[in-house]
């Protein structure tokens, strides 16, 4: 008997097992886009909320201001641990002042940063009959420099908003130094007119790691 022996060709092969390298190429794509969009999320949400945060302290501090300008003539005594017993809140902020002795700070709702409220005195270190109070904010960092800038000067206490490089060697406030960046609320009432902002000086401002900046607030 002979036995024939039939042959079959390969049989192809329609899929491989596993991921090739386009796949896998892909898949990491995909991955890192996912993550990257997750990333802006997160630091979106993050950098608003610190907005909403520093907002509110603010208009919190300045009222508190106002408040005391509307019934004191004279500020040579107006200071941060004051304005936070008038109502300002964030007494759990306090710190001890870096600079001034027997003074106080407190922690900004921008990271890093922390503010003080001074008087404005003259050079002989009295103070100006027409009262007025100095609210600054140091080691503000660039991403959120212009944006203080605009909360500070559109807040109805405030006359004008300057600002510095900051450095390390920050004493208690006692005058608004730094070129001007934003004419307040409170000077262009008085005209009629919008808030006013200095866009060269705020990009000059803005430009530096880190910026102090000062609002000066009058009675209104």
């Amino acid at each position: 008997m002979t036995h024939t022996t039939e042959t079959h060709p390969p049989r192809a092969i329609t899929r491989q097992q596993g991921f090739g390298l386009v796949e896998l190429a892909i898949s990491l794509t995909l991955i890192a886009v996912l993550l990257l969009g997750a990333f802006y999320i997160v630091r979106n949400i993050r950098t608003s909320t610190v907005q909403k945060e520093f907002s509110e302290s603010a208009y919190q501090m300045m009222a508190a201001g106002s408040k005391y300008m509307a019934n004191n003539r004279y500020t040579n005594t107006v200071n941060t641990e004051l304005l936070v017993g008038m109502g300002a809140g964030q007494a759990d902020k306090m710190f001890v002042h870096p600079k001034t002795t027997g003074m106080k700070a407190i922690k900004s709702a921008i990271p890093g940063a922390w503010a003080d409220i001074g008087n404005l005195c003259c050079s002989g270190g009295n103070a100006t009959p027409n009262e007025s109070i100095v609210y600054r904010f140091n080691k503000v960092p660039k991403e959120y420099c212009s944006f203080v800038v605009t909360e500070l000067a559109r807040n109805p206490s405030v006359a004008l908003v300057t600002g510095r490089q900051w450095t390390a060697n920050t004493d208690h406030p006692s005058f608004p130094h730094g070129p001007r960046v934003a004419t307040g609320a409170a000077d262009n009432a008085r005209l009629n007119a919008s808030v006013a902002f200095d866009a060269n000086n705020i990009n000059s401002l803005c430009g530096n790691t880190y910026s102090e900046i000062f609002a000066l607030l009058v009675p209104v």
